[in-house]
């Protein structure tokens, strides 16, 4: 009767970001170099979810949509570093990064029931707010003896702090509690790059 039937979900998310630097040299040898980056970053953040619930008499279908979405501005900045090997090319590099974002979240969320007299609900938030973007990886890779062209695999870890994200929002919209929507997201995984340099 009143018990849940069947339910699904589905969660989708995802970022962008484009940075602008400006890139020197601290320390270089003929096959190693540790270079300083600064300059600015535009970062965008996409979180979708939905999720159906079929429950028994008076309630039917119940579906609940929520969209969030981020686009902010800020400055960065950070080290790189790489070692390479003259006879092969081989070469190992390093990178940290740390940049403060701020922009605009603005978030929808919608219940809807199939049956019963509150059958919609809803609310919409918009909160201006500063994010952390920390940024690190580290990998293997070759580059040509001229240095021209290089390719490079890694592993690149990052987190975002101070984000609004789904898992917060939902709560808070349920409980109607709006003060403390915060959570840091870590973002993971292999990276790989063709560069060539003029």
């Amino acid at each position: 009767g009143s018990s849940s039937i069947q339910s699904t979900a589905d969660y989708n998310i995802r970022f962008q970001q484009l940075d602008i630097d400006f890139r020197g040299l601290l320390y270089g040898t003929c096959d190693s170099a540790v270079n300083y980056f600064a300059g600015v970053r535009y970062a965008n953040l996409e979180q979708n979810f939905q999720s159906q619930q079929v429950v028994g008499a008076p309630v039917g279908l119940t579906t609940v949509r929520t969209d969030i979405n981020f686009d902010g501005f800020g400055i960065g900045a950070g080290l790189d570093g790489m070692r390479r090997r003259a006879d092969t090319g081989l070469l190992i590099y390093g990178k940290a990064s740390a940049s403060f974002v701020g922009g605009e979240f603005k978030a929808d969320y919608r219940q809807t029931q199939q049956f019963g007299p509150n059958s919609i609900a809803g609310n919409t938030l918009a909160d201006y707010r500063l994010m952390t973007i920390l940024q690190t990886e580290l990998g293997l890779g070759w580059r040509s003896c001229c240095g021209r062209y290089q390719v490079t695999g890694g592993y690149q870890v990052a987190g975002w702090f101070n984000a609004l994200t789904t898992g917060s929002y939902i709560p808070g919209v349920q409980n109607r509690r709006f003060d403390n929507l915060q959570e840091t997201i870590t973002f993971d995984g292999l990276v790989a790059r063709v560069q060539v340099q003029f």
